[in-house]
């Protein structure tokens, strides 16, 4: 349980992530004292990696066989991204 709630406290505290209307939506809140966060989850049976460093959100896609795209979102911006590929998004 422990382990569960500091998993969300990081997945919704810091990146802000949560899914709307088939969409992966990140709200990412900076915070002088990370230097750095990075992260594997899955959305919609892709594995992603959110990485949140130095005012960028970069989200990618990891191949696992599946081939399949998803779309995310980050304030107004919003990008289909496939199997293998990665979006920076500026802060």
């Amino acid at each position: 349980g422990v382990m569960a709630g500091t998993l969300d406290l990081i997945q919704r505290g810091y990146v802000g992530a949560e899914m709307r209307d088939g969409t992966l939506h990140f709200r990412p809140k900076l915070n002088d004292r990370l230097d750095g966060l990075s992260l594997p989850m899955r959305f919609r049976k892709t594995s992603v990696e959110a990485t949140l460093k130095e005012g960028e959100l970069t989200v990618a896609t990891q191949t696992d066989g599946l081939y399949q795209s998803i779309k995310v979102g980050v304030g107004d911006e919003f990008r289909e991204i496939k199997d293998e590929e990665r979006y920076v998004f500026t802060l």
